[in-house]
């Protein structure tokens, strides 16, 4: 299976977890044994923190609170921290935060998207590697790919910032699929992360 998180919406999957249109966002992946769970979050502050806050509830409910193995944070830096002298420092300051909400400690990592100096956003995508304890994490500027919509599955979930609460499953409109646009110079294939010169990492 798979899902894709649009803003404010949160769940989770064993197989893989795709946020499109990440511009002043940011995808955030925890990682546990068999599972990931993903949160599309707005801009920095309560309303970010109000999805953590759901996400923290689902990996309490589903009681893999002690199971959690690695947390991802990807976003376009220069954008989510424009206003920031040190976007990197202000990156690791924000997921700092959600470690501690989330009752995480262990790596953190993250991939800044700025590098493909996307137009409309990037598409990020998250591939676990449970043996490894670790992601692999693929992208797309968000021009290149194509969405499909319908009904969220039961396994996703979305905050409403309006009526503070969870969305009723059955009322969730969502991306259901995501491709890339084909062209003779990407076949049809994403871009995967170049770990070692693009992959940030910390321990919290």
């Amino acid at each position: 299976m798979a899902i894709y998180l649009d803003e404010d919406q949160f769940g989770n999957d064993t197989a893989l977890v795709g946020f499109p249109h990440i511009l002043l966002c940011m995808g955030v992946v925890v990682m546990t044994s068999n599972d990931l769970y993903g949160a599309h979050l707005g801009w920095p502050g309560t309303p970010s923190d109000n999805v953590i806050t759901q996400l923290r509830t689902l990996i309490n409910n589903n009681n893999v609170a002690d199971d959690m193995k690695a947390l991802y944070g990807c976003c376009n830096r220069v954008a989510r921290f424009h206003g920031a002298n040190d976007k990197k420092a202000a990156w690791k300051a924000e997921m700092t935060g959600y470690a501690n909400t989330l009752q995480y400690t262990g790596n953190v990592y993250g991939f800044c998207t700025s590098i493909i100096t996307p137009k409309d956003g990037t598409y990020v995508e998250y591939h676990p590697e449970y043996q490894q304890d670790k992601c692999k994490v693929f992208y797309k500027r968000n021009e290149k790919m194509t969405y499909t919509s319908g009904n969220a599955p039961a396994n996703v979930h979305k905050y409403s910032q309006h009526l503070g609460q969870v969305v009723p499953f059955g009322h969730l409109p969502a991306t259901t699929g995501a491709s890339v646009v084909v062209t003779k110079s990407n076949k049809g294939q994403l871009h995967e992360v170049n770990y070692f010169l693009r992959m940030t990492s910390f321990e919290v």
